[in-house]
């Protein structure tokens, strides 16, 4: 009994200890996580109630602001997406809805989470700054300036230049109130294409040339054929430095060396080929077009222009005059006109 009882005893002193022992490991660590928990749990309601309230106070603020301004799509659009979002969608299927409904996409769905951000931030939304610049009337649109400029492109009908135009308009500018240099090439167009003139091309509606006349192509095929004949006794030039290559000649054969003459008239006005005119009028052009020079000049494969070189032209100098060539090139030119060098005919070319 004795050994029983002790038995028991230690038993239970030994379970009391592992108890005792037990007790503070298990126990501390739930008690913490149970205060952690908890803690969690207050702040997550707390957050919760606050988001809600603030939401209700966005909606409310909407509701005020739009009292007043029952027209703005946007603050409206903006409410409704709240709304939305208030009753348990999100942010993305909520703008996706308000932008598909409006008959827009996703860059639209973007704004109109841009414009919630923006009320919730600011109260008020940012507004477009588009077409809000510096109102400025154009002096053109001034009756008394236009009548005036009307005048002088009635004058230079058909003879109008840009230059010419600027210098005008900075000149009468200072009379009506407005101190200026000039106006820019730009705008001196777009003020001309207000007017109603137009830049155009001379263009020539009919032409023949003769080229294919019957007589023209019976002497074209001929001149064709002998050319071709006496090919084989001429020098070609071949490749990018034009390497000079001896023609095949038989015995007592000469090689040919063919010289071409060619002639050009140049013209003062030659080169004008556009002009500013009225809408639906066309300028003539005139006959004549201006002083001319007339240039006529032989040419060789070979050495180019007909003429001495530099060389030769030093040789020919130091000759008696009754040696020395009074013409170191063969090109001729003169000034058209009755009262200039008169006309270039064939006795000219034969005495050239």
């Amino acid at each position: 009994a004795a050994m029983k009882w002790k038995n028991k005893s230690s038993v239970k002193s030994t379970n009391t200890a592992s108890n005792k022992s037990y007790k503070p490991m298990a126990l501390n660590p739930i008690n913490k996580n149970w205060h952690t928990v908890s803690k969690l749990a207050s702040s997550s309601h707390k957050t919760l109630d606050s988001s809600v309230n603030d939401d209700k106070s966005i909606l409310s603020s909407l509701d005020t602001q739009l009292k007043t301004k029952t027209v703005d799509i946007n603050l409206n659009t903006t409410r409704q997406f709240l709304r939305l979002v208030n009753e348990g969608y999100t942010k993305m299927k909520a703008s996706e809805l308000l932008a598909k409904s409006l008959g827009k996409g996703p860059w639209h769905a973007r704004r109109i989470r841009t414009w919630a951000n923006q009320w919730k931030n600011n109260k008020e939304l940012t507004k477009s700054k588009r077409g809000k610049h510096v109102k400025t009337k154009s002096l053109i649109h001034n009756i008394s300036f236009r009548r005036q400029i009307n005048q002088y492109l009635e004058e230079n009908k058909f003879k109008l230049s840009i230059p010419n135009f600027m210098s005008y308009v900075s000149h009468i500018m200072p009379a009506f109130g407005v101190i200026s240099k000039t106006i820019s090439r730009s705008t001196a167009c777009k003020w001309l294409k207000l007017l109603g003139w137009r830049y155009q091309t001379h263009t020539k509606k009919i032409y023949f040339d003769g080229h294919e006349r019957e007589d023209v192509v019976e002497y074209r095929n001929d001149f064709l054929q002998e050319m071709a004949r006496l090919r084989k006794r001429m020098a070609r030039y071949e490749g990018e430095k034009l390497n000079r290559i001896l023609p095949n000649l038989l015995p007592g054969e000469a090689e040919i060396v063919p010289v071409t003459q060619d002639e050009t008239t140049l013209y003062a006005n030659d080169g004008v080929k556009h002009y500013w005119s009225p809408k639906g009028e066309y300028g003539l052009r005139r006959k004549s077009l201006g002083s001319s020079i007339h240039i006529s000049d032989f040419v060789c494969e070979s050495i180019g222009r007909l003429k001495l070189s530099d060389y030769e032209i030093g040789i020919n100098d130091l000759l008696p005059d009754f040696m020395r060539l009074k013409y170191t090139e063969a090109g001729v030119s003169i000034y058209l006109g009755i009262n200039r060098d008169g006309w270039w005919t064939c006795d000219d070319l034969v005495n050239q």
